[in-house]
């Protein structure tokens, strides 16, 4: 059940002895524009969890052989087909795989806001290395280092930091906390992905807020998790082409194709 099966395959030359074979996407273009401009008139429908392309076209034409209309008649489908929505129980999954339950954020931040992420040594750290709580004698595993962001993506290996100085195992550095030096250790997926203006949909990176730039009684922070919520909710409602006129609409688009 591909939609991208229905293009001719081109070979494309990758050099003077190798060619891939590809599909022809630019034929795509022409029988949408010709097309879909014929049927001005969309129905929104919400696409119910768990439910395949071939679900839906039964349920509003009554077989599924339409299925293939709704990568037409949407672009994002068209884009990529993974864009269509996964189950609740698969969206879990999902989070669970880019966004660990055992993975944290470390967030550095210092009195003098401006301060280099370097002033207190995190930027020292790398891939792999171990940091254990000086008090806690909590364990993690370094995962990423964002200097532009001033944090270190860490995967808890044993206990929660808190509050204390971390001590790099086997380095000779330390990240410290004390009267000049914090930090902020939270799970990966609440970590703050964008900022933005209170109504209003200008975004802007954690950076900017953190070096002063914009006050904070203006704008609101926009977690990973929520972010990927939002995007997940998005992807369930789509375009579709009215039943009385389904039947005509993919004769046409078939007719054209094979021109």
């Amino acid at each position: 059940m591909n939609y991208f099966n229905q293009f001719d395959v081109l070979l494309y030359p990758l050099n003077s002895y190798e060619t891939a074979a590809v599909r022809d996407y630019f034929k795509n273009l022409k029988v949408l524009s010709y097309t879909l401009g014929r049927y001005p008139q969309w129905e929104t429908t919400t696409i119910l969890d768990g439910e395949r392309p071939d679900n839906v076209s039964y349920r509003l034409y009554g077989t599924p052989a339409y299925w293939w209309t709704f990568f037409i008649t949407n672009d994002r489908l068209r884009d990529h087909n993974n864009e269509w929505p996964l189950s609740n129980e698969e969206f879990e999954l999902f989070i669970e795989e880019k966004y660990p339950s055992n993975y944290r954020v470390i967030t550095i931040f210092r009195e003098n806001i401006n301060a280099d992420f370097a002033d207190n040594n995190a930027s020292l750290a790398i891939a792999d290395d171990i940091l254990v709580g000086s008090l806690t004698e909590s364990r993690a595993r370094v995962v990423s280092v964002d200097f532009t962001l001033n944090r270190i993506i860490v995967e808890m290996l044993e206990g929660a930091f808190q509050n204390e100085t971390l001590v790099c195992e086997g380095r000779e550095y330390v990240i410290r906390y004390d009267s000049s030096f914090t930090y902020d250790v939270i799970p990966y997926r609440n970590a703050v992905s964008y900022y933005e203006y209170v109504n209003s949909t200008e975004r802007f990176l954690p950076f900017t807020f953190l070096r002063g730039e914009i006050p904070g009684n203006v704008i609101q922070s926009k977690p990973f998790l929520e972010v990927e919520q939002e995007a997940h909710t998005n992807k369930f409602s789509i375009r579709t082409i009215r039943p009385a006129d389904i039947s005509k609409f993919a004769l046409e688009i078939k007719e054209k194709y094979k021109e």
